[in-house]
């Protein structure tokens, strides 16, 4: 009965370990989120400076996702100063994407090179290399803990890029995951050298009509300069049939369209 007991012990040991959750299918899970064909949001965007001065600027986000791959426009409608600035992302092939500008003052597109993608997004705290797709396939991801983060049970996880990844713009980023939706809630980033950089807080999540989770308010915080990103999404509509001329360079071009 004994040898029965411990055989029993082993095998309930062995299965807990083959349950166990991994950090790559946290990361896989937590990008996998994104589960409609299309969205259009409209963004409130402020920065706010160390003395708490704000800059509030509009934006209009259209996503679309064909064959596994994903393109996406953020176009700016206010203030004038801003207004019919556009960006495009256009997934290529897993892991690969290209970038396009348009500055109206300047009249052209201009595509964004792999040296300024960790430079800033139009001012705010968010590099262009954030706004890219992430492929889980150029990372090493760990689960290091589970802690309670605000009121929700998260696994830790740890991301690092592979030793052979050069477009990799962080070191390190650490994510708070909640574990009854694999929604992140926090990210903290380290730059290439290791060192602290950045701090992304979810502040408030909700859902589609559809079931979908999104960031409906976010902020992005500059550690060392102290300078915030507030992103709150106003409204967002899943599933809404966005046609592809919105992801072409033409659209970035035209200046009678929003």
């Amino acid at each position: 009965m004994k040898r029965s007991a411990v055989a029993l012990m082993l095998l309930l040991f062995v299965a807990s370990i083959a349950l166990a959750i991994t950090g790559r299918e946290i990361v896989e899970k937590m990008r996998a989120q994104e589960t409609y064909e299309d969205a259009i949001t409209k963004v409130k965007m402020e920065l706010v400076n160390p003395q708490g001065k704000k800059r509030t600027r509009i934006l209009i986000t259209r996503y679309k996702e064909k064959d596994g791959l994903t393109r996406a426009t953020t176009t700016f409608v206010y203030p004038d100063d801003v207004k019919g600035t556009k960006f495009l992302v256009i997934e290529e092939k897993k892991g690969e994407t290209t970038q396009y500008l348009f500055l109206p003052a300047l009249g052209k597109v201009r595509k964004i090179t792999a040296k300024e993608r960790g430079g800033s997004f139009m001012g705010s705290d968010f590099s262009y290399a954030d706004l890219q797709p992430h492929d889980p396939e150029k990372g090493i991801h760990k689960l290091v803990r589970e802690e309670k983060c605000g009121e929700h049970e998260c696994y830790v996880v740890e991301s690092t890029p592979k030793p052979d990844e050069e477009d990799f713009e962080y070191s390190k980023v650490t994510y708070w995951v909640r574990k009854d939706n694999y929604y992140p809630i926090k990210a903290v980033f380290h730059d290439k050298k290791g060192n602290l950089l950045k701090q992304l807080t979810v502040e408030e999540i909700a859902q589609t009509p559809d079931g979908v989770w999104y960031a409906k308010k976010s902020v992005m915080e500059n550690l060392r300069t102290h300078h915030k990103t507030v992103l709150e999404i106003q409204e967002i509509r899943t599933n809404a049939g966005i046609p592809d001329e919105f992801f072409t360079l033409r659209f970035l071009e035209d200046k009678t369209r929003l």
